[in-house]
C-alpha cells in the first residue's frame, strides 16, 4: 500500500534519485474485513514459530494485554508489538514487560529456537517455569521477575550456556538454588531475590561464576554462614544477601572484592565484629549491615570509604562512641545507627554530612534508642541534628561510664628482613622504617615477614607465634612481636615444583622465583626450589584463546612454596563464527574480503574468531552493477564492515546495466473521511532495460495513515518486473 505524500527512493545501477508524489484522495471508503493470523501464509518466520507465538498469546490472555497491536491480526509477526528482532525466518527477541500478561507460559514457547532475549518483567504470569525454555540454546537474557511463577527452578535451564542475565526476582519459586547455576560460565547478573527458596546453604558452585557482577539472593530462607568462596568473584559489584537466616560472622574474605559497590547483609542473624578488611572496599557506595547481632565498636576506618552514600548499622549490639571519622563521608545521604548500645557525645564532625536526607522519602538519619549525649554548648550541631536527624533526642539513660574508643600499641622488631601490616587503604607498619602503630581495639591485622637476600624467615616470637610468614593478628592489648630470620644454610630444604599448560587453547606462562627475573615456561618449567620460595605466576592467552585459571593444590598467581607442588594453567579456545556470503539479483559479480580469506562468486563461507572485524567489497562483472547489501550487512555502497560476534549471513544484490523506467499504477487513489480502516494497492513497474532497487518507502504524514511495504521493501525490480 502507498499513502499520501509517500517518498520512494530508487537505486539504479550507477546512480540514485529520490522522488515524492502526491496521491489524491477522492474515492469513497468501503469497510475492510480483517481476519486472524494464518500461519500457513506467514513468510517472515516459520509456521512452527508462528504457532508458538499464537499459543503464547492465547495462554497469557492476549486479548486483554495493554498493547497487543498486530497479534492474531496480521500475517506479519515480525511487526507485532513486542517482537523486537527477527532474522533468517526466526524470532530473536520477545519483550513484553509491564503489559498485563496473565496465565501460564505454554511449552511451545520453547520452539523459538533462535530466541536471544525473553523479557517478560512485571506481569501476572503464573504456574511453573516450563522445562521447554531449556531448548532456547541461544538465549542471552531471561527476565521473568515480578510475576507469580511457582514451583522449583527447572534443571533444563542449565542448558542455557550463553545466558548472561537471569532474573527470577519477586515470584513464588520454591525448592533449592540449583548447583548447575555454577555451570553458566557467561552469567554476569543472577537475581533470585524475594522468592521462597529454602535450600539452606548457598551452593558452592556459584563460586565458579568468574564473570558475575551482580548476585541478588535477598528475601529467601537461606541459612548457614556466608561462604568464603564469594571472594573468588573478583568482578562482583553488587552482593545482596539480606532478609535471610544467615548466621556466624562476616568473613574477612569479602574485603578482597575490590570492585564491590553494594554490600547488603542486613536482617540476618550475623554476629561478631565488623571485619577490618572491609576497609579495603574503596568503591563501596552502599553498606547495609542493619538488623543483625553485630557487636564491638563502630570501626574508625569506615571514615576512609570516601565513596560511601548509604550506611545502615541500626538494630545491632554495637557499643562505644560514634567515631569522629564518619564526618569524612561527605557523600553520605543516609545514616542509620539507631537501636544499638552506643554512648558518649555525638561528634561535632557530623555537621560535615550536608547531604544527609537528600531524598526525604528514602534517605534517613536515625540515632534513637542508644545512650548518646551531646555537649549543650554545641549549638551548631544541635541545629544540624534537629534538621537532619530529628530522632536524636530519643535516647536511653546514659551508662555510668561510657568507655572511650580503646586503642592499643603494636610494636615490631626485625633484623635481616621487612615486616608489613597494612590496614584497609593505609600502608600501616613498614618495619624497620616504621615499627610501631596504635590501633583501635579488635582491629584485625595481617603481618607479612619478608626475608632479606641470603636469609630465610624462621618464626615469630614474643606475643606472636608460628612459622608462617603470613600471620593474622587481633589487637586486644599492647603487643610486641619479633620476626626471626636466619642465614640460608648451605643445604636448604627443597620442594619439587612444576608448571605446565592444559586445555584446548594456547598461551604462554612465565615464572618468577623470589625477586629474580621472570622466565618463560615453554612448554613447562620444573625444578627443585628452596622451602618458602616466593612464587609469582603469569599467564597470557594467545589471540585465539582465553585463560581460565590456575589449578593445583595451593596454586594461585602468588604464593610461598611449602610442599611439592604441580600447577597447571588452563587455556581454552575462543569460539569461531561463520561469515556466509550469498549473491542475488539479475546481475553477477565477485565478493572479496580485506584479509583475503573470502574471494567468491555466488556463495562462500569462512569461519573467524569471535570479535574479528571483516571488510567486504562487492565488484560487479561486466554488464552488471552492484545494488546493495542486505541481511546482516546493511549498506548501499560496495564496501561494508561487520564484526563477528555470532554467525552472520550477508547478501549482495547485483542488477543489470541499463536505464530503468518507473511507472506507478494507478497514478492516484482517494480516501473519504472515516474512522474505519481501508486498503489501497499501488503497483510499481520497471519498463526499462536496467534493474532498479527500492531502498526506502516513507509516509509524509504517519499520524493519518498506516503503510505496509509488502514485497516492495528492499526489492530489486528487474526489467519488465513489478512489485505491489
Amino acid at each position: 500500500m502507498v499513502a499520501q505524500n509517500t517518498e520512494i527512493r530508487l537505486t539504479f545501477p550507477s546512480w540514485k534519485f529520490s522522488c515524492g508524489f502526491l496521491i489524491l484522495l477522492s474515492l469513497i471508503l468501503s469497510p475492510a474485513a480483517w481476519s486472524a493470523t494464518d500461519c500457513s501464509q506467514v513468510t517472515q518466520i516459520s509456521p512452527t514459530e508462528c504457532e508458538a507465538l499464537l499459543d503464547f498469546y492465547n495462554s497469557t490472555n492476549g486479548i486483554n494485554w495493554v498493547n497487543n497491536s498486530g497479534w492474531n491480526e496480521t500475517n506479519m509477526p515480525c511487526n507485532w508489538y513486542g517482537i523486537k528482532l527477527c532474522d533468517s525466518k526466526h524470532v530473536l527477541a520477545l519483550v513484553l514487560e509491564n503489559n498485563q500478561l496473565s496465565g501460564p507460559i505454554p511449552d511451545s514457547l520453547g520452539n523459538l529456537s533462535q530466541l536471544m532475549i525473553l523479557y517478560l518483567f512485571n506481569n501476572q504470569l503464573s504456574g511453573s517455569i516450563p522445562n521447554s525454555l531449556g531448548n532456547l540454546s541461544q538465549l542471552i537474557i531471561l527476565s521473568l521477575n515480578f510475576n507469580q511463577m511457582s514451583g522449583p527452578i527447572p534443571d533444563s535451564l542449565g542448558n542455557l550456556n550463553q545466558l548472561t542475565f537471569l532474573s527470577l526476582r519477586n515470584n513464588q519459586l520454591s525448592g533449592s538454588i540449583p548447583d548447575w547455576l555454577g555451570n553458566l560460565s557467561q552469567l554476569k547478573y543472577l537475581d533470585l531475590a524475594l522468592n521462597q527458596l529454602s535450600s539452606g546453604l548457598i551452593p558452592d558452585s556459584l563460586g565458579n561464576l568468574s564473570q558475575l557482577k551482580g548476585l541478588y539472593l535477598r528475601g529467601n530462607q537461606l541459612s548457614g554462614s556466608i561462604p568464603n568462596w564469594l571472594s573468588n568473584l573478583s568482578q562482583l559489584e553488587y552482593l545482596d544477601l539480606a532478609l535471610n537466616q544467615l548466621s556466624g560472622s562476616i568473613p574477612d574474605s569479602l574485603g578482597n572484592l575490590s570492585q564491590l559497590k553494594w554490600l547488603s547483609l542486613g536482617d540476618n542473624q550475623l554476629s561478631g565484629l565488623i571485619p577490618d578488611l572491609l576497609g579495603n572496599l574503596s568503591q563501596l557506595k552502599w553498606l547495609y549491615l542493619c538488623g543483625n547481632q553485630l557487636s564491638g565498636q563502630i570501626p574508625d576506618w569506615l571514615g576512609n570509604l570516601s565513596q560511601l552514600e548509604k550506611l545502615c548499622l541500626s538494630s545491632n549490639q554495637l557499643s562505644g562512641p560514634i567515631p569522629e571519622s564518619l564526618g569524612n563521608l561527605i557523600k553520605l545521604t543516609k545514616l542509620e545507627l539507631d537501636t544499638n548500645q552506643l554512648c558518649g557525645d555525638i561528634p561535632d564532625t557530623l555537621i560535615l554530612l550536608t547531604l544527609l536526607g537528600k531524598d526525604p522519602s528514602t534517605d534517613l538519619c536515625t540515632l534513637k534508642n542508644n545512650s548518646l549525649t551531646i555537649n549543650p554548648n554545641s549549638s551548631e550541631l544541635i541545629n544540624f541534628l534537629n534538621q537532619k536527624c530529628p530522632d536524636w533526642t530519643e535516647q536511653n539513660p546514659p551508662p555510668t561510664n561510657c568507655p572511650p574508643a580503646q586503642h592499643y600499641t603494636l610494636t615490631l622488631h626485625t633484623n635481616n628482613g621487612i615486616i608489613t601490616a597494612p590496614v584497609g587503604l593505609d600502608d600501616g607498619i613498614q618495619c624497620p622504617s616504621n615499627c610501631s602503630e596504635d590501633y583501635l581495639e579488635n582491629t584485625i591485622l595481617t603481618l607479612t615477614a619478608q626475608a632479606a637476600d641470603d636469609f630465610l624467615f624462621q618464626q615469630w616470637s614474643g606475643d606472636c607465634t608460628g612459622t608462617d610468614p603470613l600471620l593474622t593478628l587481633t589487637i586486644t592489648n599492647n603487643l610486641t612481636c619479633t620476626a626471626i630470620f636466619e642465614p640460608k644454610p648451605t643445604q636448604v630444604e627443597t620442594h619439587h615444583f612444576s608448571i605446565m599448560p592444559t586445555g584446548n587453547g594456547q598461551g604462554t606462562i612465565s615464572l618468577q622465583i623470589n625477586h629474580d627475573p621472570a622466565i618463560d615456561c615453554q612448554p613447562e618449567c620444573t625444578d627443585d626450589l628452596p622451602h618458602q620460595s616466593e612464587i609469582t605466576l603469569t599467564a597470557q592467552a594467545d589471540e585465539s584463546s582465553r585463560f581460565v585459571g590456575w589449578f593445583g593444590d595451593s596454586c594461585t598467581s602468588h604464593f610461598f612454596l611449602t610442599q611439592d607442588t604441580t600447577c597447571t594453567a588452563r587455556f581454552e579456545q575462543r569460539p569461531q563464527y561463520a561469515l556466509t556470503i550469498v549473491q542475488q539479483g539479475t546481475g553477477s559479480g565477485a565478493i572479496n574480503s580485506a584479509d583475503g580469506q573470502i574471494d567468491c562468486g555466488s556463495f562462500c563461507s569462512h569461519a573467524y574468531l569471535s570479535g574479528t572485524t571483516i571488510t567486504l567489497t562487492a565488484v560487479p562483472n561486466f554488464g552488471s552493477s552492484f545494488l546493495g547489501w542486505s541481511n546482516d550487512c546493511q549498506s548501499s555502497t560496495s564496501t561494508t564492515t561487520v564484526i563477528l560476534e555470532h554467525h552472520l549471513t550477508c547478501t549482495a544484490t547485483f542488477g543489470s546495466v541499463g536505464t530503468p523506467q518507473l511507472q506507478v499504477e494507478p497514478a492516484s487513489v482517494t480516501f473519504a473521511p472515516t474512522n474505519s480502516r481501508a486498503k489501497r494497492t499501488v503497483t510499481l513497474s520497471n519498463s526499462g532495460d536496467g534493474s532498479l532497487r527500492l531502498e526506502t518507502l516513507m509516509l509524509a504524514d504517519t499520524t493519518a495513515f498506516q503503510f505496509s511495504e509488502d514485497t516492495c521493501s528492499n526489492q530489486e525490480i528487474i526489467p519488465n518486473g513489478t512489485c505491489t
